[in-house]
């Protein structure tokens, strides 16, 4: 009975956490994919979401092409102490300050409008 109830708490958690959870990075990879087969010239995307919340290009191929693919910096610095912090890296401060944030990022010089 025991190893039973094991096999099904670890069967039911497998099925929840390998098909449920976070499913929409993605989903939203999928929709991406079939846009670039759609639509391929100048396809481009800025990742505005916490540090590597999206597949990437792991999942997002164009065969030997060169994808534009943009995702918020989130280089951790040093703090005075010695330590590492990624509190004022592009996506603590998205999430943070949200619209604010994004205004100021696509009004950097290096930045390009949607």
């Amino acid at each position: 009975p025991v190893v039973a109830a094991l096999l099904l708490s670890n069967g039911a958690a497998f099925a929840f956490l390998g098909l449920r959870h976070q499913r929409a990075p993605m989903a939203c990879i999928e929709w991406l994919r079939q846009e670039l087969e759609t639509q391929p010239a100048g396809f481009s995307v800025d990742f505005l979401t916490p540090c590597h919340a999206t597949p990437f290009t792991s999942h997002l191929h164009a065969g030997l092409r060169c994808l534009d693919l943009r995702f918020l910096d989130c280089s951790p610095t040093r703090t005075p102490e010695g330590g590492l912090t990624r509190e004022n890296s592009d996506s603590a401060r998205m999430q943070r300050e949200g619209m604010g944030f994004v205004e100021e990022y696509y009004q950097r010089t290096s930045a390009r409008w949607p």
